[in-house]
C-alpha cells in the first residue's frame, strides 16, 4: 500500500487531500502540533489514517517526526501542506518569525531528512503547497529574512510562499534523474488516476 505523508493534515487543504487519498486505497500520514483535532481528522478519514504530533515552530519536533517516519516501511508522497498567517509578529521556539519557521523552514528541514526515504521509494513525489499570494511578493527579501525591519502579514505570507516555489524549482533540479519529482501549486489531488499528480504549477 502506497503511503503519503500530509503535513497540516487535520484541517483544510490537507485534510481533504488525506481524506481523498485514503478513499483511493492510499495509506495516510497527516501531522499537527494538536494531538485531539488529528485524532478527530484521523477518525473522519477513516482506518487507513494515521497520526503523528509535531509542531512545525520546533525544530526539534520537526527533526522528532522526521526520525519517526524514517521508520516507515515506505514514504511515497510527502505533502507539505502546514503554514499559518499571523497579523501579529510571533518569534518560535528556536527564535526565527514564526511564518517564516512554520510555512518555510521547518518544511525545508522535514523534506531534507525525508529526501533518503523517498528516494529508496522511487518514483516518489514532493509537494509544497503554495500559494498565488507568492506573485505579491516585492523582493526575494533576503537582506531582511527575519522581518526585523518591517513586518506585516501579507508581507510575511507572500515572501514565505515565494519560498516555497523557489525551493521546490531548486529540489526539482537537484532531484534530476532521481526518480523523486518536486511541484509547487495549490492543489495536491488530480482528478483523474488514483495517484498523486502534477497539482496546478504555479512556478
Amino acid at each position: 500500500m502506497k503511503t503519503a505523508v500530509v503535513t497540516g493534515g487535520n484541517s483544510g487543504i490537507g485534510f481533504e487531500t488525506a481524506r481523498e487519498l485514503a478513499r483511493r486505497g492510499w495509506r495516510v500520514i497527516i501531522t499537527g502540533r494538536d494531538a485531539a483535532k488529528l485524532r478527530a481528522a484521523a477518525e473522519a478519514i477513516g482506518p487507513a489514517a494515521y497520526v503523528q504530533v509535531a509542531d512545525f515552530a520546533s525544530f526539534a519536533d520537526v527533526r522528532g517526526l522526521g526520525a519517526a517516519l524514517d521508520n516507515e516501511p515506505r514514504i511515497d508522497v510527502l505533502l507539505n501542506n502546514v503554514g499559518v498567517a499571523l497579523s501579529r509578529q510571533q518569534q518560535s521556539r528556536d527564535g526565527n518569525d514564526m511564518m517564516l519557521q512554520v510555512n518555510h523552514l521547518s518544511s525545508f528541514l522535514l523534506t531534507s531528512l525525508l529526501l533518503d526515504k523517498l528516494k529508496a521509494n522511487a518514483p516518489a513525489r514532493i509537494v509544497n503547497v503554495s500559494s498565488r499570494m507568492h506573485r505579491n511578493a516585492r523582493d526575494f527579501g533576503f537582506d531582511d529574512f527575519q522581518f526585523a525591519r518591517s513586518y506585516g502579514v501579507a508581507k510575511a505570507y507572500s515572501r514565505t510562499k515565494l519560498y516555497n516555489v523557489l525551493f521546490t524549482r531548486e529540489l526539482a533540479r537537484r532531484l534530476a534523474g532521481s526518480g523523486v519529482t518536486a511541484n509547487a501549486g495549490r492543489w495536491a489531488v488530480a482528478e483523474t488516476s488514483a495517484s498523486v499528480t502534477r497539482p496546478n504549477v504555479m512556478l
